[in-house]
């Protein structure tokens, strides 16, 4: 029959019919199953499989005499014609899980190696983070497991990762915030509170950029940390807690009736020293140019709707409150016992000689700023004439120019102790002679 076998082989080896090539009519000679396949010539699937001889061998290329053939645990036949995988590769998708394992577990594809198709491969999924291959955001917060993993480094299995009571999606999309750390900015303020307490920046130690940390400000001095100047003094709470050792939270630290402002920057004396010395001494002990300029008020006799405040250039003269039949005018200014000089209704454009007119001068705070509703006792400015072109620390500036340019300390020569004269600061180097940097 033409098979490759003889009549004896046919008919005392392999019982097979001598004048038939194909005694199965699987497809294949008996000869080449019998000597080349080693498969079963009276039989059209050898291993039982479900896959014929012919199939296996000449179609698929898998072991005609193995249900298996890969060892993969998956029967040739599942393989081929159930899951669409490979009869020879155990990992048809070379993701480095088994067909078997992907085949069991319904969430894996054994065909594909990012079964969700979230950019994170099955194996990893599986075998390093636990989660689920089959949902592209395993704790639905909204943060896929892509970014959760490879961009934010937060728990994809966990919508809260740090455990600060604030979301991770809220934390990474609306705050920008670690959302692995509690307390992203490191201030000892845990973002949650900063958040949902105080208002504050997760992101920064300083909130209001004062100087001072927003812990200190909301645990240790109770002032705003949303605020530079909390009390609203003029004096910020830097200044106030670190320089002049004053209250943050009031703007008349000692209760005196002048402002914390006017004590820190007119005077130069933090207000707990001010009552040791009267109003006409330096604190070198030296005549002030300060309290000649400084008004008293009392009222006048003569009752007026519209008084003026009329402060005296005379230290020695009790300066009053003069009515003032037209408000728009300029005040007056009455030394104690001589005449009264009255400035005409035009403004002039250049100054009087006359040593009695003195320009108007306004009071720096008006009489309900104070906290003791005591008016402040310094002008907004000084006068450019007279003593005030005196230099009395000697640092190139007059007395006018620290007070109403710089805001100097016209009785310091280094009013910030940088070991440089405030008028070489503000003249020839043009730095801050207020600032040590």
């Amino acid at each position: 029959d033409g098979d490759g076998l003889s009549v004896f082989q046919e008919v005392n080896i392999y019982r097979t019919n001598p004048l038939a090539g194909d005694s199965d009519r699987d497809g294949l000679l008996d000869g080449d199953e019998a000597t080349i396949y080693k498969t079963d010539p009276l039989s059209t699937d050898t291993d039982g499989d479900g896959v014929s001889d012919y199939d296996e061998i000449i179609v698929h290329g898998t072991n005609a005499t193995l249900n298996d053939t890969d060892g993969d645990g998956v029967s040739d036949y599942d393989e081929l014609f159930v899951h669409n995988t490979s009869a020879v590769n155990s990992d048809s998708d070379g993701d480095g899980l088994s067909d078997l394992e992907e085949v069991l577990n319904p969430k894996l594809n054994p065909l594909s190696t990012d079964g969700d198709e979230d950019g994170i491969s099955d194996y990893d999924e599986v075998r390093t983070y636990m989660t689920d291959p089959d949902a592209a955001d395993s704790d639905l917060d909204g943060v896929s497991d892509y970014e959760e993993i490879l961009v934010f480094k937060t728990d994809p299995n966990s919508t809260d990762s740090d455990g600060d009571g604030l979301k991770d999606y809220d934390e990474v999309f609306i705050f920008q915030s670690n959302g692995t750390n509690a307390d992203s900015d490191g201030d000892g303020v845990l973002d949650f509170d900063e958040v949902k307490n105080y208002n504050t920046s997760i992101n920064s130690k300083d909130s209001d950029g004062d100087g001072l940390l927003d812990y200190d400000e909301i645990f240790v001095y109770n002032t705003s940390a949303l605020l530079e100047d909390t009390d609203g003094d003029g004096v910020s709470d830097f200044l106030e807690v670190t320089k002049f050792s004053l209250n943050p939270l009031s703007e008349d630290s000692d209760g005196d009736g002048i402002s914390d402002y006017d004590e820190a920057y007119f005077f130069g004396e933090y207000p707990s020293l001010m009552p040791s010395r009267t109003p006409s001494e330096s604190p070198s002990g030296t005549p002030s140019l300060f309290p000649s300029y400084i008004p008293s008020y009392r009222p006048s006799a003569a009752p007026s709707s519209s008084p003026s405040l009329v402060p005296s250039l005379d230290p020695s003269s009790t300066p009053t409150i003069m009515p003032t039949p037209r408000p728009t005018r300029r005040p007056t200014m009455e030394p104690s016992g001589g005449p009264t000089h009255q400035p005409s209704d035009q403004p002039s454009s250049h100054p009087s000689s006359d040593p009695s007119v003195l320009p108007s001068v306004q009071p720096s705070r008006s009489p309900t700023s104070s906290p003791s509703a005591t008016p402040s006792l310094l002008p907004s400015s000084i006068p450019s004439s007279g003593p005030t072109n005196e230099d009395p620390d000697g640092d190139g500036l007059s007395v006018f120019q620290e007070v109403n340019i710089y805001r100097t300390n016209p009785l310091a020569g280094d009013s910030d102790r940088d070991g440089l004269l405030d008028g070489d600061e503000a003249t020839i180097y043009k730095t801050d002679p207020l600032s040590t940097d």
